[in-house]
């Protein structure tokens, strides 16, 4: 995934079935506190089927956290959402 200046370049938000190996989830977390903390980033079908690629990601002690996340495995046609939740299970952003 290409990036300049630490953001994405070329983001894409439709795929063919098979022309990549990985699809990428950029996250940004607003952190105030600055607490170390970690998320969690999911690869979910609309209507029927398992989510995918469950990735745990570390946030440091920082106010402004910029990491990303990725699935080799949302194979299956369809609309597909990156799902943020934090270690409660909220969910904290979707897309």
């Amino acid at each position: 995934m290409p990036v300049g200046d630490r953001e994405p370049l070329g983001e894409k938000t439709s795929f063919k079935v098979g022309d990549s190996d990985k699809i990428y989830a950029f996250v940004e977390v607003e952190n105030p506190t600055e607490a170390e903390s970690e998320v969690f980033v999911t690869f979910e079908p609309q209507g029927e089927g398992a989510s995918q690629g469950q990735v745990s990601l570390h946030v440091g002690a920082s106010p402004r956290w910029r990491t990303w996340a990725f699935t080799r495995n949302a194979k299956k046609a369809g609309q597909w959402a990156a799902v943020v939740r934090n270690a409660e299970g909220t969910v904290l952003a979707k897309t």
